[in-house]
């Protein structure tokens, strides 16, 4: 409990954070692709809201647009945002073998 108070948080804006630098900039939309079929790099994921979405100020700048692909069976048109963050850093955890 309380682990989330020990990352070190920056806040800027979103520009300042992207102009001129050279990495991916992944997006959490409903018509990206596949994140279990992407070759995920290092870089900068941003998460909209559920109600919604990324906002048109920060779509502009994702390079990367990704989803978590629903169950054939499903009827759920999204997730709460915190559990598809999990989700998403948990790949990316997975696929560049974070530790």
């Amino acid at each position: 409990m309380g682990s989330f108070l020990r990352v070190k948080v920056v806040y800027c804006d979103l520009k300042d954070l992207i102009d001129g630098k050279k990495f991916p900039v992944y997006g959490a939309v409903l018509d990206g692709e596949n994140i279990f079929k992407s070759e995920l790099q290092n870089g900068l994921i941003i998460i909209g809201n559920e109600a919604n979405g990324i906002s048109e100020q920060n779509f502009k700048y994702i390079s990367n647009p990704i989803t978590i692909p629903a169950a054939e069976s499903s009827t759920t048109e999204s997730l709460n945002a915190a559990m598809a963050t999990a989700i998403i850093c948990s790949e990316f955890f997975k696929q560049l073998k974070l530790s």
